[in-house]
């Protein structure tokens, strides 16, 4: 079916075709109010969600979310909660984000869907550590990947690996997070977005133990691929990363890099990454 065309294109990064696919399943689906349809529409949100196109992505979540409330699907349904408190997270509404990632994982415990609680447990570690709340976050991306191991997830090992290294980062753990975000690298080589955040997050680990060097080369090569494959947020990330990289030796160069990381988030609609990137570049230059 093509919806299940545009899923496959997704996780291997082919963005463009992945959302061709799903227009062309909507236009084919007679399935008006159905799950086939909000499966598709499920789809698209995360193709908008992978490309920075944040806004978009909670349309086409809360759409599909509306579909099943109407058709009573609770496991659905329980994802939709998940993927919007994703992006909600994002776009800087962590209360509704927290509410929509707590109702699921509730959810989720109670119908002993683990791949559901994966993904809301994956999405509270990270929101926790946007709120500055190191150990909350660390308790629940552990949670999760413990989950994941037992139940042999192989990405969802990745991205909660991911969280993980991310909070220790945030916590000052800076060897504990480095050797998560190696690890993910060995682990997920087939899911590039995952492996761009690695990537990426190996690059600020370097640059926190004072290895410049070795820093900008992974950044670069987050960078690179991350234009590549149309990932905007990861892209802006990136490029934050290396304004961080030149602070000392090229103030002008890391202003520029800065200032081109937050227009990007900017048009993602990812405020609070855009803030925080000003704090962080404010905070160097004085």
């Amino acid at each position: 079916m093509r919806h299940n065309i545009g899923w496959v294109l997704a996780e291997q990064g082919r963005l463009a075709e992945a959302e061709r696919s799903f227009h062309l399943a909507l236009e084919l689906s007679d399935d008006e109010l159905g799950h086939v349809r909000a499966v598709t529409l499920n789809g698209l949100g995360y193709v908008c969600f992978d490309q920075g196109r944040l806004a978009e992505a909670a349309e086409y979540f809360g759409a599909a979310l509306r579909i099943n409330q109407k058709t009573g699907r609770q496991k659905s349904l329980l994802a939709n909660r998940s993927n919007l408190g994703m992006v909600l997270r994002q776009l800087g509404h962590e209360s509704a984000a927290e509410e929509h990632l707590r109702a699921a994982l509730d959810g989720h415990r109670r119908t002993s869907n683990i791949n559901g609680e994966l993904a809301a447990l994956e999405e509270l570690s990270l929101l926790h550590a946007q709120r500055g709340h190191s150990a909350a976050a660390v308790s629940a991306a552990e949670q999760g990947y413990d989950l994941a191991v037992i139940a042999r997830d192989q990405r969802a090992q990745a991205a909660l690996l991911i969280a993980f290294g991310e909070a220790k980062l945030g916590a000052g753990d800076v060897p504990s997070a480095q050797e998560a975000f190696q690890r993910v690298l060995a682990l997920a080589e087939e899911f590039p977005f995952l492996t761009t955040r690695a990537t990426i997050g190996t690059a600020n680990a370097l640059l926190a133990l004072g290895g410049n060097a070795g820093a900008r080369r992974h950044v670069e090569r987050a960078l690179e691929e991350a234009r590549r494959r149309g990932y905007v947020v990861l892209e802006a990330d990136a490029l934050s990363t290396q304004a961080r990289c030149v602070a000392t030796e090229d103030p002008a160069a890391a202003a520029r890099l800065a200032a081109a990381a937050v227009t990007l988030y900017r048009a993602a609609g990812a405020e609070p990454m855009a803030a925080r990137v000003e704090t962080e570049h404010s905070r160097q230059s004085q």
